[in-house]
């Protein structure tokens, strides 16, 4: 996200928060005069819940339709989304290797291995 200033510097997640409200607004419809929002924390957790309504709103429509901050916004954010899943499979695909490798030891080799089930 590119910003104007020195004051997000002190708290990227209220920025955040500000370009979520503005891509949400901009889906509705709204003009940069129409802008009142609704209270929402200012904080991670309240960022997370308006990153949700964003990504549900936007997987209904056509992005290619809007901004090209937020295309980019949507692009980016898709990518990493990606990049956590491919490596939570990877860990869990290692998990589930170590647990069958696991399973095939005694117990006395597991003693002496030093882990334990």
């Amino acid at each position: 996200m590119s910003y104007k200033g020195d004051w997000g510097r002190e708290n990227p997640v209220l920025l955040g928060v500000v370009d979520v409200y503005r891509f949400l607004d901009e889906l509705a419809g709204k003009s940069p005069k129409d802008r009142f929002w609704d209270y929402w924390p200012y904080n991670q957790s309240g960022l997370d819940m308006l990153t949700a309504v964003l990504y549900d709103k936007l997987r209904s429509v056509d992005v290619k339709m809007y901004s090209l901050e937020l295309q980019i916004w949507w692009r980016d954010n898709l990518k990493a989304d990606k990049v956590k899943e491919e490596r939570r499979a990877r860990v869990n695909a290692l998990t589930a290797q170590r647990n069958l490798v696991l399973a095939k030891l005694t117990d006395e080799e597991c003693r002496l291995l030093g882990v334990c089930r």
